[in-house]
């Protein structure tokens, strides 16, 4: 539950494609660093397994930016059944 917590808590700046032309987030580390890695982990720069990412990264000191190639859309489908 403390790694939850801890993951939502972590520092970032999201960035879209509209505004800033990719898709993607800066985590910043807390105890400072002067180096970053880019990391291209799965479609969602957000989603858990970007931010377990980030925080093994933050443990060796490294500040991270995910990116994804293109923002994640979630589509709906509705099925109608003819009864």
């Amino acid at each position: 539950m403390a790694d939850i917590k801890e993951m939502i808590q972590m520092k970032k700046r999201h960035f879209d494609v509209e505004t800033d032309g990719f898709y993607g987030a800066y985590w910043k580390c807390k105890t400072g660093s002067d180096c970053a890695m880019i990391a291209m982990i799965g479609d969602d720069p957000e989603d858990y397994l970007a931010r377990t990412s980030v925080k093994w990264l933050h443990k060796l000191g490294v500040n991270v930016m995910t990116m994804s190639p293109g923002k994640k859309i979630m589509d709906i489908i509705i099925i109608h059944w003819n009864v």
